[in-house]
């Protein structure tokens, strides 16, 4: 047992004072007041393990009640002579755990009482620690498990909120989906369908509920096997998105099919998800649109011609003026020449025999032999070269000027820059001159040619009108320069032109592909050029055009055009 700390209540007596010496040599700490008052007070500051008092006449019973109320796991052992029932019964009442009766008790049984009242105080203490554990763990558990049932029910009404929302969202996005017009499918990986909406099983004249679990290309196409451009089976292939354009008649006709692949949460493709749109409002405006360009592009071409005819008028001029000059060359000899064979054949008749060397030679003479001998060849030559140039300029405009055809024809590209430069002549001679530097084994190529045609002419015409500002109104005799270079580049034909011009400014050089941008004045640009060349070139041959300018110094526009499988060849040009 632990020392203790022991408060002695009574007055001077040999039975106290023995009990104190014999506790203090137990070890214990004992403070010894006289009277109740005292031993109240001596109470409150030093809070005993045990208190040992003498019951006064009067206020024993009190004291012990006064006691008790302060701590009741003190022991009090009480010391008193009386020895009725009665009195022993109201001092334990009273607060008391030990009576005692001072005549019949002797200092070591004090000391043993103290001890049994030390071990009963400090099994009470570990009771009412216990027992306030236990309610505190009582009390703790009563409280999670009513926090655990406010958390589940709180749970519960959650769950059924959420479920209430997912059911009410699921309702709204099954009628959005059966709403929309697209055809919307969920197809596996076996090529059955496992969710569509209302649109497309009323394609197929079916419910959708009958719909699912049959395989998609024996509604869609009535076949046995997936066509080979079906857009699932690439998909499943690839895992990415897939989108064609097809014609089913019995899904309306011309449709949009865009396929993306449906996961699990694991992130492993179990189908796709088919977006199918009705497309042929767009395949009609699209022919509109390509009867419109190409209506616009003839119109540009024949405004082109229209602008270029003075000019083609004056280069066939040229040549005709010394053809017929020749021709009355020709006129001239001719009469000298039959004179010659008149002259003969009257001396012949007259005489029956030719003339003499000397009158041959008068004769001769006359007609001007030496310089007609010289000088026809050289008409004929002059007359031939005259009518192979106006041959080559009706050519070009034939070729150009003709409406040309809607499918792409193999061409050769140098033939149809050499044409363009022909027929444009006018338009840069007089500003600039033109080099060609076109490689000699570029292989046919699959293009629109009469389209292709009108590219070159906007970009060469575009070309001698920014040499021509550049030089301004008098140019004293100076010239530009544009150059034309082709040549086949990594599976394409290149074909860059470069000109000395006065350049594109940096803030409009976005704008130049732009329908109706232009930087001329009124009535001299309608803008459509470069935005038709993009539309030929991008659009209509699958190539690219791009355009690098140094103000002041020129423009250069790089076009490629992609040649078909078979002719391509790894390398960049030179």
């Amino acid at each position: 047992m632990n020392k203790s700390t022991i408060l002695v209540i009574g007055s001077n007596s040999n039975l106290l004072d023995w009990a104190v010496d014999l506790l203090r040599q137990s070890g214990h700490l004992v403070m010894q007041v006289s009277n109740s008052m005292d031993g109240l007070v001596t109470f409150h500051s030093i809070c005993p393990d045990l208190v040992i008092t003498e019951l006064e006449e009067e206020s024993g019973q009190e004291v012990l009640r006064s006691f008790a109320s302060i701590s009741d796991l003190t022991p009090i052992i009480a010391i008193s002579d009386k020895i009725s029932n009665q009195a022993i019964i109201s001092a334990f009442k009273a607060g008391a755990w030990d009576y005692l009766l001072k005549n019949k008790i002797s200092p070591l049984e004090i000391g043993e009482a103290v001890e049994e009242c030390l071990r009963r105080a400090e099994q009470k203490k570990r009771t009412r620690e216990t027992e306030q554990m236990l309610k505190k763990l009582a009390e703790d558990s009563i409280l999670h498990l009513k926090r655990q049932r406010n958390r589940l029910q709180a749970e519960i009404a959650e769950r059924k909120k959420l479920e209430r929302i997912i059911e009410q969202a699921k309702r709204e996005w099954e009628h959005t989906i059966d709403s929309i017009p697209d055809f919307v499918a969920l197809i596996d990986i076996d090529h059955r369908i496992v969710r569509l909406n209302k649109s497309m099983a009323d394609a197929f004249g079916m419910h959708p509920r009958d719909v699912i679990g049959k395989r998609c290309y024996e509604l869609a196409h009535q076949t046995s096997q997936p066509p080979d451009y079906c857009p699932h089976k690439v998909l499943l292939n690839s895992h990415k998105t897939v989108r064609i354009d097809a014609f089913e008649k019995r899904l309306g006709g011309h449709i949009e099919i865009t396929v993306t692949p449906f996961r699990d949460p694991d992130g492993t493709v179990i189908g796709s998800v088919h977006i199918v749109r009705n497309i042929n409002h767009r395949k009609e405006a699209e022919a509109e649109k390509e009867r419109l360009n190409l209506q616009l592009l003839q119109a540009h071409k024949l405004e082109a011609v229209g602008r270029l005819a003075a000019g083609i008028a004056h280069e066939i001029n040229t040549p005709i003026q010394y053809v017929g000059s020749n021709i009355e060359f020709f006129q001239e000899a001719f009469e000298d020449i039959s004179g010659f064979i008149h002259t003969i054949r009257s001396t012949y008749d007259l005489r029956g025999s030719f003339p003499d060397k000397k009158e041959f030679q008068q004769v001769m003479d006359d007609i001007d032999w030496e310089y007609l001998e010289s000088e026809i060849p050289s008409a004929i030559d002059q007359a031939k070269q005259g009518i192979a140039r106006i041959t080559k300029i009706v050519r070009a405009m034939k070729e150009f000027s003709h409406p040309g055809n809607k499918e792409k024809t193999l061409s050769d590209i140098n033939e149809i820059i050499e044409t363009t430069v022909t027929i444009a002549k006018n338009e840069w001679k007089y500003c600039s001159d033109v080099v060609l530097d076109l490689q000699k084994d570029l292989p046919l190529t699959p293009c629109l040619r009469d389209e292709l045609g009108q590219v070159f002419l906007n970009m060469l015409v575009n070309a001698a009108q920014a040499i021509s500002a550049k030089l301004g109104e008098n140019p004293e005799g100076d010239k530009g320069r544009i150059t034309i270079k082709t040549a086949r580049d990594n599976g394409n034909i290149k074909i860059v032109m470069t000109d000395t011009g006065v350049g594109i400014p940096d803030e409009i050089r976005h704008k130049i592909f732009e329908p109706f941008f232009t930087t001329k004045d009124v009535g001299k640009g309608t803008g459509q050029g470069l935005a038709i060349s993009r539309d030929v070139i991008v659009e209509k041959h699958g190539g690219t055009i791009a355009v690098d300018s140094v103000l002041n110094e020129g423009t250069t526009f790089t076009i490629t055009i992609p040649l078909p499988e078979d002719h391509r060849v790894e390398g960049a040009a030179t």
